[in-house]
């Protein structure tokens, strides 16, 4: 079912655009695949990144010289992570 483009109507000039921009997206669908591989690819990258972040400081962690800090730190903090970077920055 196509849209009557004469009808001009204001009511329907948002609906037209919104129309004629998902007929431009779904016309572009290929281009889609390659920037969604790209984004998939850098995404894995940053979590492998950010996993060997995470065994870097439960190392550092694990060798440091005062549990009850540490405890302290996750009592006033909102996450693990917040707890263990303030921790980290200290010691």
């Amino acid at each position: 079912m196509e849209i009557d483009k004469n009808f001009t109507d204001d009511r329907f000039d948002k609906y037209n655009n919104l129309v004629d921009e998902l007929r431009e997206m779904i016309a572009g669908r290929g281009k889609g695949f390659k920037v969604s591989q790209i984004m998939n690819d850098q995404f894995w990258e940053n979590l492998g990144t950010h996993r060997e972040r995470m065994i870097e400081q439960i190392g550092k962690m694990q060798k440091s010289p005062s549990d009850e800090a540490l405890a302290q730190e996750i009592r006033n903090a909102d996450s693990i992570y917040e707890a263990t970077r303030s921790y980290l920055s200290k010691y």
